[in-house]
């Protein structure tokens, strides 16, 4: 939430931030100037389209299939957020609140889904995070200094992720045994 937002609910679907208007759009502006963050964590969900065969009728459905996202190496690594402080105007109680930015996604990601989030180099962390690195240009290029798609792995999961009352290994237990890595997408994941 900007802090120059009026309403008491949070703008909807504003926690994804497109790299490519971060900095022009009002939503991410100031954010993306002079309060960028790093959001830990150990991997990510896409959904990619696809179409199932009903076993009952034959028919042909339109589905989602979950692909859990991580580092080959595995372990933490950090997406490029933006933050913001923001207070209800009406109470007066403070949030702190983050967006992250995505980008055109490549490789092997683009057969699952059309956008990933930015998953920046361990090199470029500290000076993502300087608040003395404002001008676009400069923001933009440590952003594309982000981790390469041949350096991320993703799998199959189980519909198990859909459930938000869901939670244990069992989300991210691979649904085949190969695990795709190159940043080409195997015949079998084109679209």
């Amino acid at each position: 939430m900007p802090h120059w937002w009026k309403e008491a609910k949070p703008p909807r679907t504003s926690f994804n931030a497109r790299l490519e208007e971060a900095a022009d759009k009002p939503m991410w502006r100031d954010a993306f100037a002079r309060s960028r963050c790093l959001i830990p964590a150990e991997g990510w969900y896409e959904w990619q389209a696809v179409e199932r065969v009903d076993p009952s009728t034959g028919e042909i459905q339109k589905a989602k299939q979950p692909y859990f996202i991580r580092p080959k190496t595995g372990g933490i690594f950090c997406f490029a957020g933006v933050s913001a402080y923001w207070k209800d105007p009406g109470t007066g109680e403070a949030l702190r609140s983050c967006a992250i930015l995505t980008t055109r996604a490549e490789g092997s990601l683009a057969a699952i889904h059309d956008r990933a989030p930015v998953v920046l180099s361990p090199d470029v962390h500290a000076a993502w995070l300087s608040r003395s690195i404002v001008e676009v240009l400069n923001v933009r290029a440590l952003a594309e200094r982000r981790v390469p798609p041949s350096e991320l792995e993703q799998w199959r999961v189980r519909l198990l992720v859909n459930d938000s009352k869901a939670d244990g290994p069992e989300l991210i237990e691979q649904l085949e045994a190969e695990v795709t890595t190159s940043a080409e997408p195997s015949p079998s994941r084109r679209r």
